[in-house]
């Protein structure tokens, strides 16, 4: 539960154009530290779809640091990777 308050805490902060959300910031620091869970992985994964960033999306599948979901595979079957 601790993940999902700290993650919807992130998701409301204002960001101002060209900083990197700090959404993103958390989620950076949570790769160092092993495989993303299941909700993780999906919020992570919306959020580099809506930053434009493929390339991070590919490194965490090929890097196996994200847990694969029907809700993730649904959310990136339009995004070409």
């Amino acid at each position: 539960m601790a993940n999902y308050v700290s993650v919807s805490y992130l998701q409301n902060v204002l960001v101002q154009a060209g900083q990197t959300p700090p959404l993103l910031q958390y989620f950076g620091a949570l790769w160092t530290k092993g495989k993303f869970n299941a909700f993780e992985s999906l919020e992570l994964s919306q959020l580099v779809m809506n930053q434009n960033k493929k390339n991070l999306l590919e490194n965490r599948l090929a890097e196996d640091k994200l847990e694969c979901s029907e809700e993730l595979g649904d959310l990136v079957k339009g995004f070409q990777i």
